[in-house]
C-alpha cells in the first residue's frame, strides 16, 4: 500500500456535504482520505505514527472504529472517543489541514509488531508481510496505479474547495520549517504559530513534563500518547 501527506487550505461551507464529497472521492478511487487540523498536529511523524497504529489495529482485528480513516484520526488524537477526535479534523469555515491519502489492502490479515526501517526512511513494514510506502518516491518501483489515482484525487478535491499551495512530500521539507517540531525548552508558553499551536493543551503536555525531559521534542511527547492508545485497549 502507499500513502501521501499533503498540506491544504480548505473551505468547508457545509460539513455534511463536504464529508459526503470526500466519501464519494474515496470510493471512486479506492482510497481513504483523512483531514487533520494543523493546529492539533505536532508534525508529519505524528500522522505517520497514527497511520501505523491504526493499520496494525485493523490487521489484528483490534480496531476501535469501523473504518481505517477514522481509526487514524482516533490514534492521531490519542483517544477512543470519536467526539473528541473529530475536534482535530474538519471544521466549518476556512482552515489549514494536513491531508492523508492512503490505500489499504484490507484482505491482507497480518499480525506482529510493525517496525520502521531505519535504513530506508521512506517506508515501514508490518510483520514483513505488507510494505507501506510513502509517495512520491524516487525509486523505480513507483506504483502507476496509485499515481493515476493520486492525480484524479487532487483534481476532485480541488473541485470541492481544497487548494494545495505546496504540493509535495512533506517529509522532504527542511526540519527548520516545522514550527511545532522544536526542542521542548524552546517552546513558548503561548505558541502563536499557525501549525500545532493547540498540541500542548490538547494532549495535556504539562510544563513539569517538559522540564523533566528537556531533551525531548514536542513530537516525542505526542508520539507517546499515540502509542498509549494501543496499550490502553
Amino acid at each position: 500500500m502507499e500513502y501521501i501527506i499533503l498540506q491544504a487550505e480548505v473551505t468547508v461551507s457545509d460539513e455534511g456535504d463536504f464529508l459526503k464529497g470526500i466519501r464519494e472521492i474515496s470510493a471512486e478511487n479506492n482510497v481513504y482520505i483523512t483531514f487533520f487540523d494543523v493546529d492539533y498536529i505536532a508534525d508529519v511523524k505524528h500522522i505517520e505514527s497514527a497511520l501505523l497504529h491504526a493499520l496494525r489495529a485493523f490487521c489484528r482485528g483490534e480496531n476501535i472504529s469501523r473504518s481505517p480513516d477514522m481509526e487514524v484520526l482516533l490514534y492521531a488524537a490519542g483517544t477512543r472517543q470519536c467526539s473528541c477526535a473529530v475536534q482535530t479534523g474538519l471544521k466549518k469555515g476556512l482552515s489549514n489541514y494536513y491531508v492523508l491519502i492512503f490505500d489499504f489492502p484490507g484482505e491482507q490479515k497480518i499480525s506482529g509488531e510493525g517496525k520502521f526501517r531505519s535504513d530506508i526512511p521512506d517506508f515501514f513494514v508490518l510483520d514483513d508481510k505488507i510494505t507501506i510506502r510513502k509517495y512520491p518516491r524516487d525509486d523505480s518501483c513507483k506504483s502507476d496505479e496509485f499515481e493515476g489515482r493520486y492525480a484524479r484525487i487532487l483534481t476532485s478535491l480541488s473541485i470541492i474547495s481544497c487548494s494545495f499551495p505546496a504540493i509535495g512530500d512533506l517529509r522532504k521539507k527542511d526540519q527548520d520549517d516545522k514550527k511545532s517540531d522544536l526542542s521542548a525548552e524552546n517552546i513558548p508558553k503561548n505558541a502563536g504559530s499557525s501549525e500545532g499551536k493547540y498540541v500542548r493543551s490538547f494532549f495535556e503536555i504539562s510544563e513539569d513534563e517538559i522540564q523533566a525531559s528537556p531533551e525531548k521534542k514536542i513530537t516525542d511527547f505526542v508520539l507517546e500518547r499515540v502509542a498509549l492508545l494501543e496499550i490502553s485497549k
